[in-house]
């Protein structure tokens, strides 16, 4: 039969392989398979090949903290983190903190809400480095 009777070498004018077991033939066929393959938009950044899309937000799942506790965790950030990363501007940080709780979570600005969330809770993690004293103050002897 046909099927155990084995093929004649394919060979180019170079001497290499290229049977459908060479490795050129394997990249012609992952560039064909790739070509068929049209989930990944053309405006897609080069940096989240492979990553699965993000899921949509939804801001009822959003759980703020105490307004208390938020003010009181933006403040040591300034006191404390800010001085070696200085890149946010307080009086304009101070102003989404007070819109996210103003709103309840959604931001008046669609189009950076989500930006301005996550710079807000980034915040509040980086100011939970820095340990409160007793009456809830920071206490920088601590660290």
């Amino acid at each position: 039969s046909s099927r155990n009777s084995p093929e004649p070498a394919q060979i180019d004018r170079q001497g290499h392989y290229v049977g459908p077991a060479s490795g050129a033939s394997f990249l012609l066929r992952i560039q064909r398979k790739l070509q068929q393959q049209s989930s990944v938009s053309s405006d897609a950044s080069i940096f989240t090949f492979g990553d699965l899309p993000l899921p949509e937000f939804d801001p009822r799942f959003l759980i703020l903290p105490p307004r208390s506790e938020a003010e009181a965790l933006l403040c040591r950030y300034f006191e404390f983190a800010s001085a070696t990363h200085r890149f946010l501007h307080r009086p304009t940080v101070e102003r989404w903190l007070q819109e996210l709780y103003e709103t309840h979570g959604t931001m008046r600005e669609q189009t950076a809400a989500r930006s301005r969330t996550a710079l807000l809770f980034m915040v509040f993690a980086c100011a939970e480095n820095y340990p409160k004293s007793k009456a809830g103050k920071v206490d920088p002897t601590s660290r």
